[in-house]
């Protein structure tokens, strides 16, 4: 039977982040796999917020509820049924939610399902107060090293960019109260589907809070993995760019091959 390769669904960190940053994660697309990167509200090329005071006004566009239903239409958009998820940053935490609702650890009956989430990765976590690697702040005091992390040029445009009607994009969803917070809740109790942790070595995140996520995460039949990049601040899919790329198209290729049976297959 032939491996049937999924599409991985891409949620942007922020609060106001478009999808620019990620687009190296493209390659993890193959012959028979899409990677589907969208500009939540507010960034990029999506609708604009409401003025600063009106979206003060409606937290909800900024919470993860929102962006849980955002992530939610694209797919419909695609009539995609099975696919992976990756949220980086902030947008861990829609992908968490994600996870939670449509996981699934068997495979699927032949013919039309249900949505179901087959894996979720999480790229660099921010869930509540996050316990600062103490290589970030060596960085931080370190004059001219690149992390600790200094934008690249990419990021750098993603947050200076406006929305398509210019009202309340980029940095300035950014500076906006998001009020709901990113919440450690969200790691409680383990998922149906294969959850993998990703960070950098000098990410904001550090060894001890990725060892709290995974507990968190674990007690369930999916496994809950982790990776440090050696060479990486928070954005190691630029940082280690290969290396990162790699590790997600190994990863969601593994577990597809699993769900289609295919056996002689390893991740690296």
């Amino acid at each position: 039977m032939l491996a049937q390769h999924n599409p991985v669904v891409i949620i942007p960190g922020g609060p106001g982040l478009p999808h620019d940053y990620l687009e190296t994660l493209e390659g993890a697309a193959m012959e028979d796999r899409v990677v589907l990167l969208f500009d939540p509200v507010g960034t990029g090329n999506s609708s604009a917020l409401p003025s600063v005071d009106a979206a003060a006004d409606s937290p909800n566009l900024l919470g993860t509820a929102s962006l849980v239903a955002q992530t939610r239409a694209v797919v419909d958009f695609f009539k995609v049924n099975a696919f992976h998820v990756l949220g980086h940053g902030t947008g861990a935490e829609a992908a968490l939610e994600l996870g939670r609702s449509l996981g699934k650890a068997s495979p699927r009956p032949p013919g039309p399902e249900p949505e179901a989430i087959l894996s979720v990765i999480l790229a660099s976590p921010v869930l509540g107060e996050n316990e600062l690697s103490p290589d970030f702040l060596e960085a931080l005091r370190t004059p001219y090293i690149k992390d600790g992390n200094e934008p690249p040029l990419c990021l750098e445009t993603a947050m200076a960019g406006r929305s398509s009607d210019g009202f309340a994009g980029g940095v300035a969803a950014m500076n906006q109260d998001r009020r709901s917070k990113g919440s450690a809740a969200a790691a409680a109790g383990p998922l149906a589907c294969p959850v993998l942790i990703t960070y950098g070595k000098r990410d904001v995140i550090g060894d001890k809070t990725v060892t709290g996520i995974t507990q968190g995460l674990s007690g369930g039949d999916a496994p809950v993995e982790s990776r440090r990049f050696e060479e990486s601040g928070h954005l190691a899919h630029l940082d280690e760019r290969e290396e990162y790329v790699s590790l997600v198209k190994n990863y969601v290729t593994f577990i597809d091959d699993a769900w289609s049976g295919k056996s002689g297959e390893t991740k690296k």
